[in-house]
């Protein structure tokens, strides 16, 4: 054994003895065992079966420290061997409960710490190893009866604080510690004025470099704002769908006040304004029509201008026109107009008026006219023995059909059904005479459908009659005039235009002896339906179907 050995021996049984620890072991495998006897010293017993001594530790000391002699073999004591020793507390009391000591110099508290670092230097008088606990932000050194504390840069502007605290022996003594923050800064870029930002839009990102631990984005209400990363930020200027332009300030506020924004404005869109429809809404119905309009526009505020004889209702940027019964005994006509911010949208009206055709030469219906409410129909029965002719009826009745239903804007639908709403019924004079049982020399002849009242108006100071039609017509055509001459094909069709007129509710004769529903045709006509005619019964259709 090592010389060193006998000395470790020697310094744990001095301190043992200084510190009155009662009940100690020193053990060597295989060799001895202190034990304490009943005197204040500490007895060494040799647990060998060649040889056991006892000795106070005091000439335990002495005979150590004056007898020992070191071979290779190890430390030989009074003839015995020794190879490992260990020491061991194994019970007892003591007068004192540790025998530990520790304190720490200075011991105040490290306040004040410069933003920039600092360093402390500590001293520790222990007897007893420890342990040193400290913030993250402090280093620490060991020195020379102690160590150095280290306190780095304080980059943040908030001050930060902890404690330090060494530990040992069952003891802690501590001191707390505090830096000052940096001088707070914040600061955007880029930090120029955003201004003169496209209607149509546009992004801007924004860094902002602080070292202020909180602070708060504000931005216009009509931007939008997304954070990319911490304290990078993208600012979006939307489309600007007004005209007027708009501003605001982009701000990054802090608890120190330290100011930075920069003002942001974009411009307005150009002014649009556009109708639906847009296109010229013309031959407005004599007895009244409605339109409805839509406008877009960016534009705050327009004017809807209409012409003098037409009203509107408006619901937001939706409008309804109004044309009312034109009792005039002329077409109106106007243009509607929208106008704002310079710009005007137009198109034109124009409303046809209430006419009166038909002439006094039957006085019961002078002043009325008929229409169809639901579906019109033409049957062509004919009647029994009829026998066909070269002048072809049903074509010259189906001729008279399509006029009709083209000047009055309906459909003639034409049926085999006996029970049609208008029913064609063509053979000579006599025949015709004979079979519908009316007398007379006519070369065609309506008997009318069921009439029944619907509504009254006043025109040009004359109370007019409006009948509905119902139940059936019967058109009674004839191939040849009253001395037996053949018409021709544009003859018979002029005919059947006429008595076609009647079926579909022109009650009495037109004025002019060109018209097609004058009493006496003119030799040569060609079955036209002028537009007096036209109207004069349409009005009737469009205003009541």
């Amino acid at each position: 054994m090592k010389k060193a050995i006998a000395f470790i021996l020697i310094a744990t049984l001095m301190a043992s003895i200084a510190s009155n620890i009662t009940a100690f072991a020193i053990t060597t495998t295989p060799d001895f065992l202190i034990t304490e006897s009943s005197r204040s010293g500490i007895n060494l017993e040799f647990d060998r079966a060649d040889k056991e001594q006892e000795l106070y530790a005091e000439d335990i000391i002495t005979d150590i420290i004056l007898t020992e002699s070191i071979d290779e073999r190890g430390v030989t004591w009074d003839g015995i061997s020794m190879d490992t020793l260990q020491i061991e507390q194994v019970g007892g009391t003591s007068s004192t409960q540790s025998s530990a000591t520790l304190t720490i110099s200075p011991s105040t508290a490290w306040t004040g710490i410069s933003a920039s670092g600092g360093t402390r230097t500590v001293t520790v008088t222990t007897n007893v190893s420890y342990t040193v606990s400290m913030p993250t932000w402090i280093s620490r050194t060991n020195v020379t009866g102690g160590f150095r504390l280290t306190a780095a840069v304080n980059p943040s502007a908030a001050t930060r604080s902890g404690t330090v605290s060494v530990t040992g022996g069952g003891i802690t003594r501590s001191f707390s510690v505090s830096q000052v923050g940096a001088p707070p800064h914040i600061s955007l870029s880029p930090s120029t004025n955003w201004t003169s930002i496209s209607a149509s839009g546009a992004t801007r990102t924004v860094t902002v470099t602080t070292n202020i631990p909180s602070y708060t984005v504000n931005r216009p209400p009509w931007m939008t704002l997304e954070t990319i990363s911490s304290g990078v930020f993208r600012l979006t200027a939307p489309l600007n769908q007004s005209t007027s332009s708009r501003s605001g300030t982009f701000s990054v506020t802090n608890s120190f006040g330290l100011p930075a924004s920069f003002s942001v404005s974009q411009l307005g869109a150009p002014p649009t304004l556009t109708l639906n429809p847009s296109s010229d809404w013309l031959n407005i119905s004599a007895w009244g029509a409605t339109r409805t309009v839509t406008v877009t526009t960016n534009i705050a505020s327009y004017h809807i201008q209409p012409p003098p004889w037409m009203t509107f209702v408006r619901n937001g940027n939706v409008f309804t026109l109004i044309a009312s019964d034109n009792l005039t005994p002329a077409t109106r006509t106007g243009v509607l107009a929208v106008t704002g911010d310079g710009i005007t949208r137009s198109f034109n009206v124009s409303q046809k008026h209430r006419t009166w055709h038909a002439v006094a030469d039957e006085p019961e219906n002078i002043n009325k006219v008929g229409f169809w409410p639901g579906s019109i129909t033409v049957g062509y029965p004919f009647f029994p023995g009829y026998v066909p002719h070269y002048i072809d009826i049903p074509a010259r009745a189906i001729e008279a059909r399509s006029a009709w239903a083209n000047a009055l804007g309906v459909s003639i639908n034409e049926t085999s059904n006996a029970s049609a709403s208008i029913q064609v019924f063509g053979g000579s004079m006599s025949e015709m005479h004979t079979f519908s049982g009316i007398p007379g020399t006519w070369i065609g002849y309506c008997s009318p459908a069921t009439r029944t009242n619907h509504s009254t108006f006043m025109l040009h100071n004359v109370e007019r009659t409006v009948q509905r039609l119902s139940g059936q017509a019967q058109v009674y055509l004839t191939y040849h005039d009253k001395w037996g001459q053949d018409w021709s094909l544009y003859e018979l069709r002029s005919i059947a235009v006429h008595e076609f007129g009647h079926a579909l509710g022109y009650f009495g004769h037109a004025l002019n002896t060109s018209d097609i529903m004058h009493r006496d045709l003119q030799p040569g006509s060609i079955g036209s339906i002028t537009p007096i005619e036209a109207t004069h019964l349409r009005q009737i259709y469009d205003a009541y179907r």
